[in-house]
């Protein structure tokens, strides 16, 4: 494979072998993708040439996955998975960039830790007003 790819054509990919996997046809996954089964086709198959391994198995029923493409599979899915959760994560901050925080505490805790506390929450996320 190349050294260097564009990250969103990176996870288009992979997200491409998922959907050959989870169909168990090139058809079937072009048709769930909006793409041409030949498109689909010559992807695959540059990217197994890129990989320098097959993932699938064709056969005249559809295709099934080798071991190296089960472990392709295994890994593309956590790779996604985790991309999308830090973009999750990513959200949840940015959505922090503004609004109110109301607080309910104790005496103790409201006097002796919840200064330092508030001094970095505010450094953190100046737009909220607490």
């Amino acid at each position: 494979m190349p050294d260097r790819k564009e990250p969103a054509m990176f996870l288009k990919e992979l997200e491409y072998i998922i959907a050959i996997a989870e169909e168990g046809s090139i058809s079937r996954a072009a048709e769930r993708l909006f793409m041409a089964q030949s498109s689909l086709s010559e992807f695959l198959k540059q990217y197994e040439a890129e990989l320098g391994s097959r993932l699938f198995v064709r056969t005249s029923s559809g295709v099934r996955l080798t071991a190296s493409g089960k472990l392709f599979a295994e890994q593309a899915r956590e790779i996604l998975f985790q991309y999308r959760k830090v973009q999750n994560e990513i959200s949840d901050i940015e959505n922090l960039k503004s609004g109110t925080l109301e607080l309910g505490i104790s005496t103790f805790r409201g006097t002796y830790i919840l200064p330092a506390v508030l001094r970095r929450f505010k450094l953190r996320y100046p737009g909220v007003t607490v």
